[in-house]
């Protein structure tokens, strides 16, 4: 753990708060996308919200995890050149979602860093009848217009 007193930690990064500082490495994620860092940032943010809350700090790199849980009074700062990645593995969450809270209060998630879920879009042609917009493609078909563009 370091103490912020309002320096910037690296180039161009100024956050004006006297909070104590978590960073990620100290508690062995590696900046490695192909390394599970869970274990590690869920650590920091434990470590953080028992001291009484902080930031837990994300220098350039790329973190994998499943569910992180935050804690009360704890921030979360994606440096520039950070990003955080949901794993590909549903077995890593136990809820459905990367990073949750409960019961808590004045989380923050903050940076210039990245989150990203991963997440990837499959193109189904009306496989599903979806009720919100049914009337639109059945208006179509009966009309004989197409119902997808090419």
């Amino acid at each position: 753990m370091s103490q912020c007193k309002g320096i910037s930690w690296t180039g161009g990064s100024a956050i004006k708060r006297d909070l104590a500082r978590y960073d990620g490495l100290e508690f062995g994620a590696t900046g490695d996308k192909d390394d599970y860092a869970h274990a590690a940032i869920q650590q920091a943010i434990d470590t953080c919200g028992a001291a009484g809350g902080g930031i837990v700090y994300f220098p350039p790199g790329a973190y994998t995890s499943g569910t992180l849980h935050l804690r009360s009074h704890v921030t979360l700062h994606l440096e520039a050149g950070a990003t955080l990645y949901a794993s590909k593995d549903p077995e890593h969450f136990d809820r459905r979602a990367l990073i949750y809270a409960e019961d808590a209060e004045n989380i923050t998630l903050e940076g210039r860093g990245t989150v990203d879920g991963q997440a990837e879009y499959q193109w189904r042609l009306s496989d599903i009848e979806d009720r919100y917009i049914y009337s639109n493609p059945a208006s179509y078909t009966h009309l004989t217009l197409p119902t997808t563009y090419s």
